[in-house]
Formats: structure tokens, C-alpha cells, sequence
């Protein structure tokens, strides 16, 4: 329980006797497939409050979080928007809009067999049908790189596998032989 009346607590020697004046979240707008999950967290102003001391101690839940799409909100299991609010105990409140979209169904990429010389770029385009999230691109062999955007770079003579895989899982390869 709260008390009723207002009073000062020490936590690691810093004084804390207010409550906060301020809330925000680490992301105001979000947007995931269905599946995955989102991690907000709220930061209050002063950093120590008395919010902050009770919710860290399990004293009381003084943060609460509220959805008016809860199965959106909590994890992400189906298509759809949602606004999330984080409430502090004297009433103060951030926001974070989340969109979820259908999971990506299938990637491609616009080579899957490429011959080029040592020292030579390409860029390869993905196209993904549905939602694919943050793709990450990947090489199985040190004869070239890939950058976060599909920019590879032909470092010595050799063959590798370029792979891009959607956050649930698709991918799509592309094999590299470097003269």
C-alpha cells in the first residue's frame, strides 16, 4: 500500500522524497510482426522517486501499463494497433503507439548465383512478402563480407553463401564465387 501521507527515503545515499514529475518511455511508436515482443521501458524525472523506489521493491505496482488492445500490446499475437500508457501512482503518463503487420510469408533476393572478381561490390536487393522486420544478413566464409543493408564486398578468391533472414525465420541465400 501507498501511504497517505508524503515522506522521505534514502536509497544508495540519494534522498528520494517525491514522486515524479515526469514519465517517458524508450520508444513513443513501434512497429513489429506478429510474434515478436518489445521491450518499453519507463523512465521517470527525477530518475528517484518514490514511483521508482516502490516499483523496484514490489511494494506496490505504482507503474501500471494499459492497453485498449491487449492481445496486440502484450506480445505481439495478431495484426492490429494498439496504444500503450504507462502510468506513474500521481497520474503522470507516456505513450508508445505499436503497429503489428503479418509476418513475412517469403524473401527473395534479386541474385542467387553471382561470379565476381576479388575487390568487386554488389549490392543485393531483398524483397520480402508481408512484414520481415529488421533483416540480417549473414556470410559463411571469410573470402567476402556483408554489411547490415546487403552490401558485399569481395575480399579473395573463394565461394560463399550470402544469407538474409526475416525476424520469424525466412531466408534467402545467394551463392558468391569470387576469381
Amino acid at each position: 500500500l501507498m501511504p497517505s501521507k508524503d515522506f522521505t527515503l534514502y536509497a544508495k545515499w540519494t534522498k528520494i522524497s517525491g514522486y515524479a514529475s515526469k514519465v517517458t518511455l524508450n520508444s513513443t511508436k513501434a512497429t513489429l510482426g506478429v510474434g515478436q515482443k518489445l521491450t518499453l521501458k519507463p523512465v521517470t524525472t527525477p530518475q528517484y522517486t518514490l514511483d521508482y523506489l516502490f516499483k523496484q521493491n514490489n511494494v506496490q505496482a505504482t507503474v501500471e501499463y494499459k492497453s485498449e488492445h491487449a492481445e496486440v500490446a502484450s506480445a505481439a499475437l495478431k495484426k492490429g494497433t494498439a496504444t500503450i500508457t504507462v502510468k506513474t501512482t500521481k497520474g503522470k503518463t507516456a505513450t508508445c503507439k505499436v503497429t503489428v503487420k503479418s509476418p513475412a510469408t517469403s524473401i527473395k533476393l534479386n541474385y542467387t548465383k553471382r561470379t565476381v572478381s576479388a575487390g568487386q561490390e554488389i549490392i543485393v536487393k531483398a524483397t520480402v512478402k508481408g512484414y520481415g522486420g529488421k533483416l540480417t544478413w549473414s556470410c559463411n566464409n571469410s573470402c567476402a563480407k556483408v554489411d547490415d543493408n546487403g552490401n558485399i564486398t569481395a575480399l579473395k578468391k573463394g565461394t560463399a553463401i550470402i544469407t538474409v533472414k526475416t525476424y520469424n525465420g525466412k531466408t534467402a541465400s545467394l551463392t558468391l564465387t569470387i576469381k
